[in-house]
């Protein structure tokens, strides 16, 4: 992740977080940022 941020990827940085917790076995955290991108209805 650190990586793709230095070379300027095209990802939005949220997404990069919440992958990178997935990873690291956070998923309430990851679920946590994943609900704050979604849609208000």
């Amino acid at each position: 992740m650190e990586q793709c941020w230095l070379h300027e990827c095209d990802i939005d940085p949220l997404i990069l977080r919440t992958r990178w917790l997935y990873r690291q076995g956070l998923k309430l955290q990851a679920l946590a940022i994943e609900q704050e991108l979604l849609p208000i209805v």
